[in-house]
C-alpha cells in the first residue's frame, strides 16, 4: 500500500491538541476519533510534540491515576523528528 492510498482513505487532516489539554481529555479525543495519537501544538501550525497511547501508558506507570489531570505537555514525546523524503 502506498502513502497516497492511505492519505486518500484517511484524509489529509491531522488531529491536534493544545499542550495544556488534560490527559483525560486527550484520552477521550483518542477514543472518539478512533486514533492512537495527537499532534501537540500551541498555535495549530508548530509541532511541539506528539501524545500517543504509548505515552499515556508510560505516564500511568510514573504518575498513577493523577496522570489524568496533568497537561499533555507533561507526558508527550518531544522533540518530534521529521523524516524528509529523499529524491530519486
Amino acid at each position: 500500500m502506498k502513502v497516497a492510498s492511505i492519505l486518500k482513505a484517511k484524509g489529509a487532516s491531522v488531529a491536534t491538541t493544545s499542550p495544556a489539554t488534560s490527559v483525560f481529555t486527550v484520552t477521550w479525543e483518542l477514543k472518539q476519533k478512533g486514533i492512537g495519537a495527537l499532534v501537540v501544538s500551541g498555535d495549530g501550525s508548530t509541532v511541539l510534540g506528539l501524545i500517543s497511547e504509548r505515552d499515556i501508558v508510560r505516564g500511568l506507570t510514573e504518575h498513577g491515576p493523577k496522570l489524568l489531570a496533568l497537561p499533555a505537555s507533561r507526558v508527550m514525546s518531544s522533540p518530534v523528528h521529521q523524516k524528509t523524503a529523499s529524491r530519486r
